[in-house]
């Protein structure tokens, strides 16, 4: 890879592959707490 010039590009891809995989969970994780709280003030507030 390093003498055909494509390990920059190799090492961008797995840099960024951890990248996508923490936003996505960090909005899963938004949305089921946007769901868990929604649900708490139905149940409470009735």
């Amino acid at each position: 890879m390093l003498t055909s010039g494509r390990l920059n590009e190799y090492l961008m891809s797995i840099d960024e592959q951890p990248e996508d995989m923490f936003s996505r969970l960090i909005k899963e994780y938004a949305d089921r707490q946007r769901v868990i709280e929604k649900a708490y003030a139905f149940v409470y507030n009735q």
